[in-house]
């Protein structure tokens, strides 16, 4: 369009809505004069009507172009091109609309990956930082949880709740943290009803958070805010397993995996011990009654993977396998290792994608699915303690690429993984060398 066409189309644009404006105040009056409002209601205070959140429509900066927005009502991230470094300090230009209109601002911020709080509007902030997309930042978080793994980390209401996890300095814990920007946590509940865990089934379904299972337990809880927790079934069909996996499909529960030990489960530890893989899948509409659903899938049974994937409406399966207590190791030791990829509509009918996702086999993975694919983040390599930094990205769920990163991420595994307002967000892990800090991932698409 011509910079002539563009003005032109503008000023019609405003006339449209300068008439429109018009013809609603006319009509308020008329329907006023006419005693077309409740009679009962005549001699009332008018009630006065808070103006609507501001929306921020479109940003550039001056020297990289358009810049893509994430907003969380709190946190305002904007990712560039990956290429882009202007000097600094940025220059931004963001167009906001409110009851007023649309309008144009223009930031200023010190420079890259950079928090700023900035009013967008009056009486309303957010916490603004620019970003490269494929890029990679460490938040070192406020003095608040300590270092765990296998705990269990959920986006809901606008922030992120670190539930529950285990470190070798405090044990299992059943703590409920929350933040809205990842630099200030509150403690929401010190001790949760149910018994302190990790490698649980940690999932939000129907707008709550729940806990299935995890270290050989079959209760399921679900809350709601994270401080109240309703026990939805103290000893579920599904049985007591270690690592379980749940995810929330087609608007029911499904659990399945995981790993338990014999002769007994608590033999974990015992020379004589060996490792219980399950292939079965178990499904619930209200998390209290539980039906098997798949006796036996044709993968080989295994846990060790946090989280689960659900993408375009379908589950994924991707690597794991099972554990066990070898003579004088303080870790039980890798005795089953995976790399296939599997995916199922239901839990019930199962479909091998592949014998090789694209990374060697690995155990106590950590994954995560978008809307633009699957993340398989750490993980034990052929031993317990031969733990990796690699991140890996799949558009499909399917063929894994490595993303780039930076050394100083920090082998672990058992890590905790999100997505939050756009971004990927890793913490925890055994053991993380870098202890509470927390990793952001920018996506490149």
């Amino acid at each position: 369009m011509s910079t002539t066409a563009a003005g032109t189309e503008g000023r019609l644009a405003n006339r449209r809505r300068r008439f429109a404006a018009y013809w609603v105040a006319v009509l308020a009056l008329a329907v006023t004069a006419c005693g077309g409002t409740d009679p009962s209601r005549r001699d009332e205070t008018p009630q006065v009507v808070a103006p609507s959140p501001p929306t921020l429509v479109a940003a550039r900066e001056r020297h990289c172009g358009e810049a893509v927005l994430h907003d969380n009502g709190t946190v305002l991230y904007l990712t560039v091109a990956p290429d882009c470094d202007p000097p600094p300090p940025l220059t931004i230009r963001v167009d906001v609309a409110d009851a007023n209109g649309l309008a144009q601002r223009e930031w200023t911020l010190p420079g890259f990956d950079l928090d700023v709080d900035i009013e967008i509007s009056p009486g309303r902030f957010r916490r603004v930082s620019v970003h490269r997309r494929a890029s990679w930042r460490a938040i070192q978080r406020a003095e608040s949880w300590g270092w765990r793994d296998g705990a269990g980390l959920l986006a809901k209401d606008g922030g992120l709740y670190l539930i529950g996890g285990w470190s070798s300095d405090t044990g299992l814990s059943s703590e409920v943290w929350f933040s809205r920007d990842l630099v200030h946590w509150s403690l929401l509940n010190p001790g949760a009803p149910w018994a302190g865990r990790h490698g649980a089934g940690w999932v939000v379904h129907r707008d709550r958070l729940w806990v299935v299972g995890g270290d050989l337990h079959d209760d399921v809880w679900s809350s709601s805010d994270g401080v109240a927790w309703t026990r939805e079934s103290g000893s579920a069909e599904f049985g007591g397993r270690y690592s379980v996996m749940a995810a929330s499909l087609d608007d029911r529960l499904l659990v399945f995996g995981g790993q338990t030990w014999g002769p007994t489960p608590d033999c974990a530890f015992a020379p004589e011990c060996y490792a219980i893989g399950f292939s079965d899948s178990w499904a619930s509409d209200d998390g209290r009654l539980w039906q098997q659903v798949q006796t036996a899938a044709p993968w080989a049974g295994r846990g060790l993977i946090h989280g689960s994937m659900v993408f375009r409406q379908r589950l994924y399966l991707v690597g794991g396998g099972l554990k066990l207590a070898m003579p004088g190791h303080q870790l039980s030791e890798t005795v089953a290792e995976h790399r296939d990829v599997w995916s199922s509509a239901d839990g019930v009918a199962w479909r091998k994608e592949s014998d090789d996702a694209g990374f060697s086999a690995r155990t106590h993975i950590s994954v995560l699915a978008t809307a633009s694919g699957c993340y398989v983040a750490g993980g034990s390599v052929g031993t317990q303690l031969n733990t990796t930094a690699e991140v890996y990205f799949a558009p499909d769920c399917i063929r894994y690429r490595l993303l780039p990163g930076r050394p100083e991420i920090g082998v672990r595994h058992a890590a905790s993984l999100v997505e939050y307002n756009g971004t990927i967000v890793m913490l925890g892990g055994h053991r993380d060398t870098a202890g509470t800090t927390i990793w952001q991932y920018f996506p490149a698409n």
